[in-house]
């Protein structure tokens, strides 16, 4: 999340920690306990979760350093990523546990913490409209619901009227999320065979798979942008360059500009993948050009969302 004056973030955080005010979220009136569940490119998340993923961490994230995080105080970090893991365990009740670094399950539980900790702050600058800046849940809007019930299959049973539509508000979303405790999917792993299954910080979710394209038929563009780009448009929505808000936009730019972005690199070459500057960005650690590292900062896209880019570009890169 980011205040409209940058510059004065830390002075009114630190403000309205030290005062105590701000209004407070309330109860929880939320049947699911604050669990209803999105899909954010190949993972699932919860509601609440993906809001503070797709509009916070690209300034609040614990990767996120300089003038990368636009005013954000350093170590405000609210980044809420599931991790992947394929390592599997058990725990004492029988149940399957992603064996997960213990550094990660660390750091997730610490800015889990802190989110739910200062979640009357968070929701009194979302709610005065202080942060973030294109508006809460303007990324998760552009997500789909998805059931979470032991007889379907979470990664592709949606509701058709929940489809890109929901009956809540992102701003009711993400109150009744703050209030009942901000629960966290911890893990999204091919392991993991049924879905809500508890794990060491949270729950743990199947990684879902890139939608397929027909073997030997170009992948659209329209697949690709709904499946990786609601993790983008966060930032690059206007705030940051290029401005990758719609389809339209991000193909105009990406594809049909062919302007040289870096190294000769335009940002895709269709049918090249290793002379496309984006590819580049979002899979390689420390991309050249740019001081800001991998893209989306804090949040690298999962192994099927960057082959499906791959393959994307690889097959024309078409829209």
């Amino acid at each position: 999340m980011l205040l409209r004056n940058a510059a004065c973030s830390g002075l009114v955080l630190v403000s309205a920690l030290a005062l105590g005010c701000g209004e407070e979220v309330g109860s929880c009136d939320d049947p699911s306990k604050g669990h209803d569940t999105v899909l954010v490119g190949t993972t699932i998340q919860y509601g609440g979760q993906a809001i503070i993923n797709e509009s916070c961490a690209g300034c609040h994230g614990s990767q996120v350093r300089g003038a990368a995080r636009r005013g954000a105080p350093a170590g405000l970090d609210f980044d809420l990523i599931p991790a992947e893991s394929e390592e599997v365990g058990e725990n004492q009740d029988g149940d399957t546990v992603m064996v997960l670094e213990e550094g990660v399950v660390r750091g997730l539980r610490e800015r889990q913490r802190r989110v739910f900790e200062q979640r009357n702050l968070i929701w009194d600058q979302v709610k005065e409209g202080l942060m973030p800046p294109n508006g809460v849940g303007a990324a998760y809007r552009q997500l789909k619901r998805v059931f979470d019930t032991k007889d379907d299959d979470v990664c592709t049973k949606r509701k058709a009227s929940y489809d890109g539509v929901f009956e809540k508000s992102s701003m009711d979303v993400l109150r009744n999320w703050l209030a009942c405790g901000a629960p966290i999917v911890e893990t999204n792993s091919e392991s993991v065979e049924k879905a809500g299954i508890p794990g060491a910080a949270g729950f743990q979710y199947p990684l879902c798979e890139a939608a397929p394209s027909m073997p030997g038929e170009p992948i659209p563009f329209d697949t690709v942008y709904e499946t990786v780009f609601p993790r983008c448009t966060g930032c690059h929505s206007g705030i940051s360059s290029p401005d990758l808000g719609t389809a339209d936009k991000a193909y105009a730019v990406l594809v049909e500009s062919g302007e040289e972005q870096c190294q000769t690199k335009p940002y895709v070459t269709p049918g090249e993948v290793a002379g496309s500057y984006f590819y580049d960005v979002v899979n390689e650690e420390n991309p050249a050009c740019t001081p800001m590292g991998r893209m989306p900062p804090g949040a690298e896209l999962t192994k099927s969302e960057l082959k499906l880019i791959s393959d994307w570009i690889a097959s024309g890169a078409e829209r």
